[in-house]
């Protein structure tokens, strides 16, 4: 379900109890998936469509918000999503080049300064696809040309940029869900490669073309990022940033939080409903529940995720300000079921939790 969806929802199960009560809705995002409906709607901007590679170099068209003061809003999810690769995910193949084309179909546009989130990805290429299609050239031990493939990581011995970057005069800042690392036990590889598709065998390969190419970045471009907060995000793409596109790292749910003028709105709130598919440790980590429970904290107003499944310990999301944890599912089933029944399911969640509130 979308956003927009489980807030229809949930305004439907308030009012079914509660006619006369004040809703807000505001239908968010982390950085990831949902992030360009936010701005289309939040910031009255346009709707912009190219013709893009998908991470195995199929077509799509994917969708980006274009504001009235030239800010572009780009989802990496619009091309290199995971369900995009459904049936045929493999992080050794699949890239990042159809975002660069996206990052150039915007400044072609006009864009002063980008928002971009990086959540949801398929891959695992640390973006050098991404700089690939902004002209970076990326070559091995006898200098012969690499192609950007995240296989071919692990044998990049130096990176060339372009002569002119089309980016240089664009601000580019990153709206960032997680805070990982790019390399090790809670990197990008190793924490999120396997739902991307990686085995075990793997896993080694593709974190030595991480190691790789931290080197000859930190090396050739003077950027140090093996430890930089988010690094890690999007399959490295967190590194990418800073690296190849001069940009920074914020936290998405901060910056959209920000963007939609939050605290204000909580001035007059009496209690705060959130969620997510399934909240586990790494929420706390920067996803939507958590980065609105920390304000809600701040003014004492209770704070209620309605998800729609837990993992087994989630203490840590009750020490930022979450209230409490309700899940629609007892546990994550077969997701062809779960689609059948989510939004009769989050229906009746919303329905309890208004019976026990007016209780």
């Amino acid at each position: 379900m979308t956003a927009q969806e489980v807030c229809d929802i949930w305004e439907n199960a308030i009012r079914r109890r509660l006619p006369d009560a004040r809703v807000r809705r505001l239908p968010m995002s982390d950085g990831g998936e949902g992030l360009t409906a936010f701005f289309l709607r939040q910031k009255n901007g346009s709707a912009q469509f190219v013709d893009v590679p998908d991470p195995f170099g199929t077509p799509v068209r994917a969708c980006y918000a274009m504001l009235p003061d030239h800010t572009a809003a780009i989802e990496a999810a619009a091309c290199v999503g995971l369900p995009l690769v459904e049936g045929r995910k493999n992080p050794l193949r699949a890239t990042t080049r159809g975002l660069g084309m996206m990052l150039l179909d915007a400044a072609s546009r006009g864009a002063k300064r980008i928002v971009l989130g990086l959540g949801g990805s398929c891959t695992n290429d640390c973006g050098i696809g991404m700089a690939e299609s902004l002209g970076f050239r990326f070559y091995d031990a006898d200098h012969g040309p690499l192609e950007a493939l995240p296989s071919n990581m692990r044998r990049v011995a130096c990176v060339e940029p372009p002569v002119r970057n089309p980016l240089e005069a664009i601000t580019v800042c990153a709206a960032c869900d997680v805070d990982n690392p790019l390399l090790g036990e809670n990197g990008a590889t190793y924490t999120f490669a396997p739902q991307k598709g990686a085995d075990a065998r793997m896993l080694p390969e593709l974190e030595r073309g991480m190691q790789n190419m931290a080197r000859v970045i930190e090396r050739d471009l003077k950027k140090r990022v093996s430890q930089t907060p988010g690094a890690g995000a999007a399959g490295g793409l967190g590194a990418a940033v800073p690296a190849f596109l001069g940009g920074s790292l914020t936290s998405g749910i901060d910056l959209l939080l920000d963007e939609a003028d939050f605290d204000r709105l909580l001035e007059e709130t009496d209690v705060v409903w959130t969620g997510e598919g399934c909240i586990d440790a790494q929420s706390a980590r920067g996803k939507v529940p958590v980065g609105i429970a920390r304000r809600c904290k701040k003014r004492n107003i209770p704070c209620i995720a309605l998800c729609g499944s837990a993992a087994q310990d989630i203490s840590s999301v009750y020490g930022e300000g979450i209230t409490a944890v309700l899940t629609a599912l007892a546990r994550p089933g077969d997701m062809s079921l779960v689609k059948e029944t989510c939004r009769d399911d989050m229906d009746a969640l919303a329905d309890a939790l208004m019976r026990l509130m007016l209780c």
